[in-house]
């Protein structure tokens, strides 16, 4: 299996084959390499988060798990640049996580606009339908 997970932020050449793999292959990896998304400024992060929102069903648990967390940057990243680019199962299985956040965002998620990316993405989906 040819190496897919950096070593570092800016580890380039691992994230350059992440377009080889299926969804299946990738499976295994999601986890880990949805942790490199937690900062879209890193080198990185601009390889993996437009691979990860090409993934299908096999990703929305571990999101489910991002979005419960405490994290609200990383939240940020994954509603802004992950979920608006996947498919419509995916984001209709975060619609009622999106709309928590939306109606009860914690003091970091608003803070950190968690909730206002989150209505424009909800709004974003009910335009498409």
């Amino acid at each position: 299996m040819m190496n897919i997970i950096p070593k570092n932020k800016s580890d380039i050449e691992a994230v350059s084959n992440l377009d080889n793999l299926s969804n299946k292959e990738l499976e295994p990896y999601l986890v880990e390499l949805l942790t490199w998304v937690q900062d879209i400024n890193w080198p990185v992060a601009g390889y993996i988060a437009p691979r990860l929102s090409q993934a299908g069903i096999e990703i929305i648990e571990p999101i489910k798990q991002i979005l419960k967390s405490d994290d609200a940057t990383w939240k940020y990243w994954i509603i802004s640049q992950i979920l608006p680019f996947s498919n419509k199962q995916v984001q209709d299985s975060m619609k009622s996580m999106l709309i928590e956040i939306i109606n009860n965002p914690t003091a970091s998620d608003h803070h950190d606009e968690v909730d206002l990316v989150a209505k424009e993405l909800i709004e974003s989906m009910q335009n498409e339908t």
